[in-house]
């Protein structure tokens, strides 16, 4: 009796958890055309570290596969996050106040995503518009605080005002008063920007043994920093490079270039790169997951356009390489199988043309994306 291959699950492991909450939330159509067209599901689980989560693929569908990461890569590339601790607004995250705040904001800004945590509440979405929806909540959250008409508007729209709030305004605090807490409020607000500046940005918790980083002065836990160095030396905020990651792929690997005339669909104007990846099969040395075991090899060919931009991802990929990133030992993605090499989450255009479904062009973001993977490792 014949039986259907099923593929195996597909984990997308340690992704920036705002990142993918933001997806889910307001690329909510594209996740569901995804899931239609692709026979496919999502689950999200907890990654290393709480700012960071796993999302598995169920089946791994290597379409569902490509386009979700072409999603990811572009929301990456784009998103900003902005954060204010409860203190900086004297609230705590269950604040009868918080209920009217994100109604405003969302009616404000319906792109940028709130997401409310233990310490404090961020804000993501892209350009600026996580910034001001922060200066928005502030000035909300101030304003009903310290102003009895907006106690007053907020009770006659049937809105739940915090009790004790409303009992501070009844025990004989007037408007004059109001307005010297306000000009105090303001008075203060540069001093509780500072302490939520010694919030760790990972752990969103006050800092423990707390560690700056010399390039960009970006400040986490001695233990955040050394469990997110573990992923990639590259600072978690601003993906500035303190270290240089070297990967475990085969040493006895071969990286081959050629040029020539044709053209590749979507770059009329100039000729093609031709990257050939010769891997021999090999015994999995200390660095390997199942050493002294023996691995299958592989020939890999790509395809770059042979102009300024290409040329220059070009060199990228030679460092990456050099650096032993562009494969690793483990399991395929594609047919499950183990012990093979396989690539390193660095993509690669394999087909001339087909577009992004068939791994091939036209795609015009391809090169900034896969730029943007190869920053994620260091290599800039």
């Amino acid at each position: 009796m014949a039986t259907g291959f099923t593929q195996p699950n597909h984990v997308f492991e340690n992704l920036d958890r705002d990142i993918v909450e933001f997806m889910f939330k307001k690329m909510a159509k594209e996740i569901r055309n995804l899931k239609l067209f692709c026979s496919v599901d999502f689950q999200i689980s907890d990654g290393i570290l709480p700012s960071l989560c796993n999302v598995t693929l169920k089946p791994g569908n290597e379409v569902a596969k490509e386009e979700f990461m072409s999603l990811y890569d572009n929301e990456q590339a784009e998103l900003q996050a902005t954060h204010i601790s409860w203190s900086d607004v004297n609230l705590h995250k269950g604040h009868c106040l918080l209920s009217r705040a994100d109604t405003l904001i969302s009616q404000k800004f319906p792109d940028v995503y709130q997401i409310k945590g233990s310490k404090g509440v961020r804000f993501v979405g892209k350009g600026k518009q996580p910034a001001s929806a922060l200066e928005e909540f502030r000035k909300i959250v101030h304003s009903q605080q310290s102003s009895g008409q907006s106690l007053k508007r907020t009770l006659s729209a049937g809105d739940d005002v915090c009790p004790k709030l409303l009992k501070s305004k009844e025990n004989g605090k007037d408007e004059g008063e109001s307005s010297k807490s306000k000009e105090s409020n303001e008075d203060q607000k540069s001093s509780k920007e500072n302490d939520s500046d010694e919030m760790c940005p990972i752990c969103l918790c006050d800092f423990t043994e707390k560690y700056t980083l010399p390039n960009c002065k970006h400040a986490f836990c001695r233990e955040c920093i050394d469990m997110a160095s573990k992923i990639r030396p590259v600072c978690p905020i601003c993906s500035k490079s303190y270290g240089t990651i070297v990967g475990n792929q085969p040493i006895n690997a071969n990286m081959t270039v050629n040029t020539t005339s044709g053209h590749l669909p979507g770059y009329p104007l100039c000729g093609t790169i031709e990257i050939t990846y010769s891997i021999p099969s090999g015994i999995q040395g200390p660095e390997h997951p199942q050493p002294g075991m023996a691995y299958h090899g592989t020939m890999r060919i790509a395809y770059l356009p042979d102009n300024t931009e290409g040329n220059h991802v070009l060199q990228l990929l030679k460092r990456a390489f050099k650096q032993r990133l562009i494969f690793t030992v483990g399991v395929s993605r594609t047919t499950g199988i183990d012990n093979i090499v396989t690539w390193n989450d660095i993509h690669h255009k394999t087909s001339i043309r087909g577009g992004p479904i068939n791994f091939g062009y036209p795609d015009p973001d391809y090169l900034k994306r896969v730029q943007d993977e190869l920053k994620e490792k260091g290599i800039v």
